[in-house]
Formats: structure tokens, sequence, C-alpha cells
């Protein structure tokens, strides 16, 4: 994917502009990139918080569910 990038990034400079324009290509490469990384990063935080959220939910002391499996795990 950078090979044919690279190529129409540079294909239009002069060649006294071509290190100028690897600076910003890169530049803008890596920030791309970083930026990328970190709301993909973001949304599977949120995703993983609302499956945790689901599954203990319901895992109250109030849950007729979970007062009968306690009172069954309780050493007699």
């Amino acid at each position: 994917m950078f090979a044919p990038l690279s190529q129409l990034a540079y294909a239009t400079l002069a060649p006294n502009q071509a290190v100028g324009g690897a600076v910003i290509f890169n530049l803008c490469r890596t920030l791309g990139g970083s930026f990328g990384i970190s709301i993909v990063n973001t949304y599977f935080s949120q995703i993983q918080q609302k499956e945790w959220n689901a599954l203990g939910g319901g895992l109250t002391p109030d849950n007729p569910l979970v007062q009968q499996y306690a009172a069954t795990q309780a050493p007699a």
C-alpha cells in the first residue's frame, strides 16, 4: 500500500523538492498511523467495557439467583 502511495506523492515533484516531499509524506503517514491506532484502540476498549458491564450487570446481592448460588456454596 505504501509503495503506490509513495509513487503518487512523488510523481509531480521536481527533483529539488523530493526531500521536502519525503519529509511531509512520512510525517503524514506517521501521524495517520498514530491516530488510526488510537481510534481503533479506543473503539475496542469501549466495546470491551460494554461487554464487561453486560456480563457482570446481573451480579448484584439483590439478585435471587446470586443469593441461591451463594447459599449452595457456603460451608455447612
